[in-house]
């Protein structure tokens, strides 16, 4: 690599293997870190022979995803992906990723944001680092210098056990200081991570040790922290617009910010697991295994085994057998919303929705279409798409346009 200039550094060579001592890297300029990001340096090599040798590693791309040698993302999950440190290496690649599965027998515990600035750990650090330090753990700090990568040999009798993500801030009274970033992640299978081989102090082991069953019962702790408490659900949907497309002339969208799905679980018995996960409660589906997934965030719910999904109004109608208005209806009456759904006859009676005896919707495309282009002055060129607005069309993205049409959808 060349010299670059910098006013406020002394100009200088790379070698993309050297190790550079952090306190002068921390003092280059932003100019020349990007550029050494894109390049291998001597730090990977710290990452435990024994991961090294294990053909489960990914490059990583000018945007800190997981590529191919072009640069293109990829995903992890397909091991045609995969390749072996030392390829990875020899192409001068930076930003290595390592997969972690069952097969490789390797687990993470991913520490966010549990170092302070002046590099000592916060108190829930320290819980984690006294918990593993016997066990001969692999430690490293993450890209940002203010997480943990503690790596060690899974277990058979680890592998049952899911994946663990707690964002500790409000999860607990003595988490109550921390950021909103800090958090812990447990991972056997199915997970991905920037390795970094910064060792944190002198954790680079040998051989690594493998988990013992204390970490199993700070696991089982930590687990208690992130069940849903469905009594907050309701206020805190009240303050939320999900996908910022909630049309306050929609009586979908009304019914779907008052009543969260948590809520509509709990109605009908529907007792997810510990990832919001559970088998397919619908009635015409006998699922053996738990397909049927909750997404709070989004209010929504989604099965993997029938392909069937939607939100809290479309569950409470395939639960009932009922129209969707039939189930806005019911949804209101059972949770004392107090609509007033003669206010909505207008919305829920649109002439390009088309409902047959048995309640089944289609939509009439070109009748939706021609409602865009008159009362909401869509118009759609060979280029772009527009919006008519303050007296002129302006220019949209494809998404601002997909929210709109999503509030005309039943």
């Amino acid at each position: 690599m060349g010299e670059l200039e910098s006013t406020n550094v002394v100009q200088k060579e790379y070698d993309p293997f050297e190790v550079i001592d952090i306190n002068e890297e921390n003092r280059i300029s932003q100019k020349i870190k990007s550029m050494k990001e894109h390049k291998t340096h001597g730090l990977i090599h710290n990452v435990p022979q024994e991961m090294k040798e294990s053909d489960s590693w990914l490059y990583g791309n000018y945007k800190n995803q997981p590529s191919n040698v072009e640069g293109i993302g990829v995903s992890y999950n397909n091991k045609n992906n995969l390749n072996n440190f030392e390829n990875l290496v020899a192409n001068n690649k930076n930003r290595l990723y390592y997969v972690f599965k069952l097969s490789n027998d390797f687990l993470v515990i991913d520490l966010d944001d549990c170092l302070e600035k002046d590099g000592s750990l916060k108190n829930f650090g320290k819980e984690v680092i006294s918990l593993v330090k016997d066990m001969n753990p692999y430690i490293e700090r993450s890209m940002s210098g203010m997480g943990l990568h503690i790596i060690l040999k899974s277990t058979k009798a680890w592998d049952n056990t899911k994946s663990l993500v707690v964002k500790l801030k409000n999860k607990h009274e003595k988490y109550k200081d921390l950021s909103r970033k800090s958090g812990i992640d447990i991972m056997n299978n199915k997970h991905c991570i920037t390795l970094t081989g910064d060792i944190y102090e002198d954790y680079k082991p040998n051989k690594l040790g493998k988990v013992k069953s204390e970490l199993k019962s700070f696991y089982a702790n930590m687990a208690q922290l992130v069940k849903i408490d469905i009594t907050k659900s309701k206020t805190r949907l009240e303050k939320k617009t999900f996908n910022g497309s909630v049309d306050k002339d929609d009586i979908f969208s009304i019914i779907n910010t008052k009543v969260s799905i948590e809520q509509v679980c709990e109605e009908y018995g529907i007792q997810t697991n510990l990832y919001q996960h559970i088998n397919c409660p619908l009635p015409d589906h006998r699922d053996k295994t738990a397909s049927f997934w909750v997404y709070e965030y989004s209010n929504t719910w989604y099965c993997f085994g029938c392909c069937k999904g939607g939100d809290v109004t479309h569950l409470v109608a395939l639960l009932e057998d009922i129209t969707e208005i039939e189930s806005a209806k019911l949804l209101n009456e059972k949770f004392d919303l107090n609509i007033d759904f003669n206010t909505y006859d207008k919305d829920i009676d649109k002439e390009w929705v088309i409902t047959d005896d048995k309640g089944k919707t289609t939509i009439d495309e070109n009748a939706l279409r021609d409602h865009l282009f008159v009362d909401h002055n869509i118009y759609v060129s060979e280029q772009d798409i527009y919006l008519y607005e303050d007296g002129y069309y302006k220019a949209k993205h494809v998404q601002e346009i997909k929210k709109i049409i999503e509030n005309h959808m039943p």
